[in-house]
């Protein structure tokens, strides 16, 4: 069953942040703000793909609107359509404005004083960027797609555990309905580590949190299951999120799913 329960305006902006959470992607995307581009000459931009492979990118950045394509003759011109970037902007990034306007403002009053500091006196470091994270972890378990789905979402518990949650922990649970919750519960209340976005059982289960990555405005885990033969499954967590976010900051993080996503392919077998 495939459960969403979103307006249309957050389904569209959905896609677009699956769209832009493949690098390829957003390689294409880079190449389009320098202008229109036929497909043959985005096809040369990517290195290591087929055509068809960059076709099946193209045809996922037209389908969440940030390209439009055109016929001329028989090429394809695809040009980049900005207005869901905007969008996306305007949900997630201009509440926060302020925010950054006031820590630019610091580092540029700090980099237009830096020539009247003392010696002694260390420059005020930079605040980091936006930008996007992109998590992947992927590993084969030998469980049917049936198995592992029933540990991911009604045992998440059992692989869910102790280094991953605070010692007040009581253990998490998940809530596989619309807007369901995978909760971390304490003693006096919990915490929503995740939101349910949608699922399609044995198949995907997408979900919404930073995951507690520092400085993370918006992030989105998709979880995969591909049933490759009658006792096997590949399972692949892939981990987007957005927002200020040191260089470096991930990398614990992307340690951390792999050992949870082992932790899960052993509870299931």
């Amino acid at each position: 069953m495939n459960t969403t329960d979103t307006p249309p305006e957050s389904s569209e902006l959905s896609l677009v942040w699956r769209a832009l959470g493949d690098p390829t992607r957003r390689r294409l995307l880079d190449v389009l703000r320098i202008g229109p581009h036929n497909t043959t000459a985005l096809c040369d931009e990517v290195d290591g793909m087929t055509r068809h492979g960059v076709l099946n990118h193209l045809k996922v950045l037209e389908g969440a609107g940030l390209i439009r394509v055109e016929a001329s003759g028989r090429e394809r011109i695809n040009h980049l359509n900005a207005t869901p970037l905007q969008q996306i902007y305007e949900r997630w990034l201009h509440p926060f404005e302020r925010l950054w306007a006031g820590r630019l403002f610091g580092l540029a009053h700090a980099a237009e004083s830096d020539h009247e500091r003392e010696p002694d006196m260390a420059p005020t470091p930079p605040n980091p960027a936006v930008r996007v994270i992109d998590i992947v972890q992927e590993q084969s378990s030998s469980a049917p797609a049936a198995r592992v789905w029933d540990t991911l979402v009604n045992r998440t518990g059992t692989w869910w555990t102790q280094p991953y949650l605070a010692p007040e922990s009581l253990g998490v649970t998940l809530t596989l309905e619309p807007g369901g919750t995978l909760w971390d519960a304490r003693e006096d209340g919990g915490y929503a580590v995740g939101v349910v976005r949608g699922y399609t059982t044995d198949k995907e289960l997408i979900l919404d949190g930073d995951f507690g990555i520092p400085g993370a405005l918006h992030g989105r885990l998709v979880v995969t299951l591909t049933e490759t033969g009658p006792t096997s499954t590949t399972i692949r967590f892939e981990h987007t999120v957005l927002g200020a976010i040191e260089p470096g900051a991930a990398d614990g993080h992307e340690l951390g799913w792999g050992d949870l996503l082992r932790r899960l392919c052993a509870a299931a077998a």
